[in-house]
């Protein structure tokens, strides 16, 4: 199933088999990019009606922009191993522009800074400052 947001739309559903009200085990869903020509950005609110026992329930805002560059939203919301190689490629002191490309690959290695640094700059995305590694501390 695929839905188009529309201002003031709201969307839900449930990840369920039938009536039973099981989660569905191999349900997924996911909210793409808004596009370079969208009119605005959305804002996302994921509030989870149904939850594990003795677990709080809590709700998932996220503004969802197009203005986002490659590896940023990895960077926030991916995976423990895309935020890892963020984080570890911002500790070693490089660009922000290669340790989002870090995050959108999933891993960091030392080895892999030049071809991170060729692919941000193939997006087109970064800008000369997002490709300067910050001041030695």
């Amino acid at each position: 199933v695929t839905v188009s947001p529309q201002a003031g739309a709201v969307l839900s559903f449930e990840n369920t088999v039938g009536p039973s009200g099981i989660p569905h085990p191999k349900a997924k869903h996911l909210v793409s990019a808004v596009p370079a020509d969208a009119a605005s950005d959305r804002l996302v609110v994921q509030i989870p009606l149904a939850h594990p026992a003795g677990a709080v329930p809590y709700a998932y805002p996220e503004h969802v922009s197009g203005a986002k560059k490659p590896g940023e939203h990895e960077s926030l919301h991916g995976t423990d191993a895309q935020k890892g190689a963020y984080k570890s490629a911002l500790a070693a002191g490089l660009s922000i522009a290669v340790a989002f490309m870090a995050a959108k690959a999933g891993k960091f290695d030392p080895a892999d800074v030049p071809a991170l640094e060729e692919q941000a700059k193939a997006t087109g995305k970064f800008s000369a400052e997002d490709l300067t590694p910050p001041p030695a501390k």
